[in-house]
């Protein structure tokens, strides 16, 4: 073999292997920013600063993997909008916007759920649950989860007559941390809050349905 055959191999294997190293280095980099906007707005809910640290504490770990089966704020609100125009609200069929797990072999560690209902929630919740004024028509909640019922008046909603929906709305963990009962309550409805007023939003509800747009719950 010639020496400039040998030259010509080695510099083609030294391009290959630089190569190589960029495209790696390039996808390190992409799972990086992947894994860090998944922390920051998980399945596309832009969560508050109270609201991300109580996810975080929630699901146990920082490091976390977000999915929405139906897909997201914009998704869940058109498929609240075409069952409502199919079936009015007598399904109340719950949608999953977002499910976190601690990796893919694990159960969902939290999920939040949206769905139609037919009338005001009742008072006569159980008595676990501790009620806050959120600025809903109903915000209550306990270690393992938190339910919140809005009033969404929008012209996506019955061809644009404005009349009032009700949604409901909950966020639930499986295996909440050995903490303060009524500190862990808060922190799902804190998470729950941020996501419902990403739903609002894609549902152009009147004045978010009366959420406030900082998360202060009072009980």
């Amino acid at each position: 073999m010639s020496t400039r055959v040998q030259r010509f191999i080695r510099i083609a294997v030294s391009a290959g292997l630089m190569f190589t190293s960029l495209v790696a280095c390039d996808s390190d980099t992409a799972k990086s920013e992947e894994s860090g906007s998944a922390v920051d707005e998980p399945c596309g809910i832009k969560l508050s600063a109270d609201a991300k640290r109580a996810a975080l504490n929630l699901i146990g770990t920082d490091k976390y993997e977000a999915t929405s089966p139906d897909g997201g704020p914009t998704g869940t609100a058109s498929k609240l909008v075409k069952e409502h125009q199919t079936y009015g609200d007598s399904r109340a069929h719950k949608y999953d916007l977002c499910l976190t797990y601690k990796s893919a072999a694990d159960l969902s560690a939290t999920s939040i759920s949206f769905s139609l209902i037919a009338e005001e929630p009742s008072k006569d919740f159980d008595p676990e649950f501790a009620q806050y004024d959120l600025g809903a028509t109903l915000a209550i909640a306990k270690p393992r989860n938190a339910v919140l019922y809005m009033n969404c008046s929008s012209s996506r909603f019955d061809k644009g007559s404005g009349e009032p929906v009700v949604i409901r709305g909950e966020h639930r963990t499986r295996t909440p941390p050995d903490e303060d009962s009524k500190r862990l309550g808060k922190e799902n409805l804190a998470v729950l809050h941020s996501a419902s007023l990403a739903l609002t939003q894609a549902l152009k509800c009147k004045n978010h349905a009366g959420l406030p747009k900082e998360f202060i719950a009072h009980s």
